[in-house]
């Protein structure tokens, strides 16, 4: 179109235009001037819940504002125009407008673009004006073509101006409504349900437009805006099994939801299947741990020999994989050596997951030894500092105890669990021969327990118990239990109290000369757990008296609470018997 068109014809042609496409939904009624007889507003539009239009089925009414223009080439999703800051005060006194520009090629080519000018919208716009006449806002692509599309643009501005949030002074995000160390009980998305059939539908209604958030404050029956942003994506955990010929790989998978995107099914940390015309397209990339790995592979395989496999009532019958080079045999491989990396460390009695994605060549390295070396007793090419001995080795996440000793029929070194050898332990100045064989748990100090994996709480009655009795291993035993009293005190590990107990227990039935000692000892593990009974308490009071060993007082007030009587028995010690005292689990019962 060449010749110059007249203001008020573009703007009768505009509001034509707009009158068309929101009519053709046949809910919705125009109230449109075609002259700027109004300041700041051309008029309104009614929207009905259904096609039945009459007073009682009025679903919402809306403030509009329409601007048309020609234009030699269109925006693509977008527009632009310069707002009169004036009316921009009107619409946010007004709680909101819905603004169209519609621009014209010529009187047959036409797009509508909108706005949805709430409240919220507006105080921002005004904020960035800063004094100036016009403020530029930006509109997005009206679906005048789409009668659904158009419902719920306008139902969806009707429930937000229907909320009537208050605007914080101070928020104008979330990142803002943190720093308020406001208490909100929740937060709300607006979400226009407005003639939505299907779970398809409301995605993509999620996805169409920005969404505001709303904040409820703890005890204040209102709700503020407090931000407005597009969802690029969602992920929603669904509580379905995955079954795989019959064993149940996972309890839980995540459905995500992206802009124009097929829904997709995430498994575990790194398969993706996306679902199209009842084609599955299987995405793997194992990075995660050992478990998620044999998780992962153990699917992978069965996908590729084409076994059956059920997620929730659905059943994979045929997908698309690119095996990247790899065939069945290399899956085969695959998994059968992950099973073997998770059964060495099973016999290790770690119970960590080993994160197997992470790990180094030189790593892969070890560990290829360490299964090599415990499961087929072969001999490997490391050892402890190039010696034999005993101690740590460190794969990923993963720090074990280990034994080694030299191999006798040739090189390279033969590995074992350092729990599982036999240690002989003698007095200070005694001969090595004198000594006796104990477990190696009485070895540990507490933090072995925070430090090495293979180091299992579970296992440790039965290796103390196995060893003959003596005076000596007593002495070990106990002090033992102490460290794991400071287990307990580091780590808050009620099965460190449970071992004590039934080391204590053990002692007990072996030595009845020590009672008082082993009876102390018990009740501060208890003193962990709960109050004392009144049995324990009158146990403790007795341990007052004249003639009781001086530390047995210290540990009874202590016990007792009695902190300044404690006091007075503390300072009778030498400075030697403090020190060695002050080392004691029971110290830090006075401590707190």
């Amino acid at each position: 179109m060449n010749e110059k068109v007249d203001t008020t014809i573009i703007e009768m042609s505009a509001v034509n235009k707009l009158e068309a496409a929101l009519l053709r939904t046949e809910m919705i009624v125009t109230n449109i001037s075609k002259g700027d007889k109004v300041p700041s507003w051309d008029g309104e539009i009614f929207l009905y819940y259904t096609k039945d239009i009459n007073k009682g089925n009025l679903f919402g009414r809306i403030p509009v504002q329409v601007k048309g223009t020609m234009v030699t080439r269109f925006e693509k999703k977008k527009a632009v125009y310069q707002a009169d800051v004036r009316d921009l005060k009107n619409y946010l006194n007004d709680n909101g407008v819905m603004f169209f520009l519609i621009q014209l090629k010529d009187f047959d080519t036409y797009k509508i673009y909108y706005a949805s000018l709430l409240p919220f919208d507006l105080r921002q716009l005004l904020e960035q004006a800063e004094g100036q006449k016009t403020k530029q806002i930006t509109l997005n692509l009206f679906p005048h073509k789409y009668r659904d599309g158009i419902v719920r643009v306008v139902s969806d501005f009707i429930i937000n101006k229907n909320k009537r949030a208050q605007l914080l002074p101070d928020v104008r995000s979330l990142v803002d409504l943190e720093k308020s160390k406001m208490e909100v009980e929740k937060l709300e998305l607006s979400i226009s349900s407005f003639g939505i059939k299907t779970e398809d539908e409301m995605f993509s209604e999620m996805f169409s437009r920005p969404l505001y958030v709303y904040a409820k404050p703890l005890n204040i029956e209102a709700s503020f805006v407090v931000d407005k942003f597009r969802l690029e994506s969602i992920v929603i955990p669904k509580d379905t099994p995955v079954i795989v010929n019959g064993e149940t790989l996972y309890n839980r998978i995540e459905e995500i939801r992206q802009s124009g995107k097929e829904k997709q099914l995430k498994i575990g940390n790194d398969i993706t299947i996306r679902l199209n015309n009842n084609l599955w397209t299987i995405n793997y990339s194992f990075k995660g741990s050992l478990h998620e790995q044999i998780l992962e592979t153990k699917m992978l395989l069965a996908l590729v020999k084409g076994q059956e496999i059920k997620i929730g009532n659905r059943v994979i019958s045929h997908a698309n994989m690119n095996l990247n080079g790899h065939t069945l045999e290399d899956i085969e491989k695959d998994l059968s050596n992950l099973l073997l990396i998770d059964a060495t460390l099973k016999k290790l009695h770690v119970k960590k997951d080993l994160e197997f994605g992470n790990l180094s060549k030189h790593e892969l390295f070890n560990l290829t030894h360490l299964v090599r070396g415990i499961m087929d007793g072969a001999s490997v090419p490391f050892s402890i500092n190039g010696e034999a001995g005993s101690g740590t080795l460190s794969i990923g996440n993963i720090k074990l105890a280990i034994s080694s000793k030299c191999n006798p029929n040739g090189g390279g070194f033969l590995i074992s669990d350092f729990f599982d050898g036999n240690f002989i332990a003698a007095k200070e100045g005694d001969a090595p021969e004198n000594g006796i064989e104990i477990s190696p748990y009485l070895l540990m100090k507490s933090s072995s327990f925070l430090e090495l994996d293979n180091a299992d709480l579970s296992s440790v009655v039965a290796s103390v118990t196995k060893y003959p009795f003596s005076e000596v291993y007593a002495d070990y035993t106990l002090n033992f239990v102490l460290e794991l009293i400071s287990l307990f005190d580091n780590s808050g590990n009620n099965k460190a109290l449970d071992v004590a107990t039934q080391l204590l227990n053990y002692l007990r039935k072996h030595n009845n000369l020590q009672e008082d000692l082993y009876r102390i000892n018990q009740i501060q593990i208890e003193k962990r757990r709960r109050n004392l009974s009144k049995e324990e308490v009158q146990y403790l009071i007795s341990l007052k008296e004249s003639g009781i060993p001086i530390q047995f007082q210290l540990a009874a007030n202590i016990l007792l609470e009695s902190f300044q009587e404690a006091s007075v028995v503390y300072d009778q010690l030498s400075e030697p018997e403090k020190q060695h005292f002050d080392a004691f689990p029971i110290r830090t019962l006075w401590k707190k």
